[in-house]
């Protein structure tokens, strides 16, 4: 069971992914690889890595939490890892629409799943087939939702739900296996009853990465340019 928790500590405006770009819409870009990243960094957050995922669950209803470390992290994207179930007799994957939602927990490792302030809800998505066994996915968010660096247990999650249109066909999230052991400390899977996947060394993470907007290198540069250009007209004068 899922429970319901009502405190807040920030709200972002929603928006549906099909509607048209807005305050809270989103494309989707599917490759073979390259979409994650390989490892943390100061704007990004990984709970397991593509590499680290071996098999996929129906998408009824899964979520990860984490926790942004250290510094804040102005979020842009979002990746997973995905796959459809080949064992079933399928309709075309365009029809098997999932929802995305980034939420806020008090405990990012709780047994049972209490969701609290939604942050995020992208309803509509699809994931395109792309012919290999596992893909790649970043959901790329046309706005930027700033994500506080918890402390405590306090956290976020994102689940992905609606992905079995029906019991046909199934969009499955990639998760990491029950020998890998806990490879993600600051988060847990919730299976599609929010419960917690797995304890200790059978724990279970979904392939998922948080991406955010880091300096740009080349902002950087020119702006050091500028000052340097500045200082040489003065000492000319």
């Amino acid at each position: 069971m899922i429970r319901t928790r009502t405190t807040s500590l920030l709200s972002t405006c929603l928006a549906a992914i099909a509607l048209p770009l807005g305050a809270n819409a989103a494309t989707i870009t599917a490759a073979d690889d390259g979409l994650f990243r390989t490892a943390p960094s100061v704007d990004s957050v990984i709970a397991a890595t593509v590499a680290e995922g071996i098999f996929g669950d129906d998408a009824e209803s899964l979520t990860q939490t984490f926790q942004i470390l250290g510094a804040d992290l102005d979020l842009r994207a979002i990746a997973v890892e995905y796959e459809y179930d080949t064992n079933s007799s399928a309709p075309d994957p365009s029809t098997v629409f999932v929802t995305l939602e980034l939420f806020e927990v008090a405990d990012v490792n709780a047994t049972e799943l209490v969701v609290g302030t939604t942050l995020l809800t992208l309803t509509g998505l699809s994931f395109p087939d792309q012919g290999q066994d596992q893909v790649e996915a970043r959901v790329n968010l046309n706005s930027i939702i700033p994500l506080v660096a918890n402390t405590g247990t306090d956290g976020y999650g994102v689940r992905l739900s609606g992905g079995t249109n029906g019991g046909s066909r199934g969009f499955e999230w990639v998760r990491t296996g029950s020998t890998d052991n806990n490879v993600y400390p600051n988060g847990s899977a919730y299976d599609n009853d929010g419960e917690v996947f797995g304890t200790g060394g059978s724990a279970r993470d979904f392939a998922l990465a948080l991406i955010g907007v880091p300096e740009p290198a080349s902002l950087t540069l020119a702006v050091g340019l500028l000052a340097a250009g500045v200082l040489g007209r003065r000492q000319t004068r």
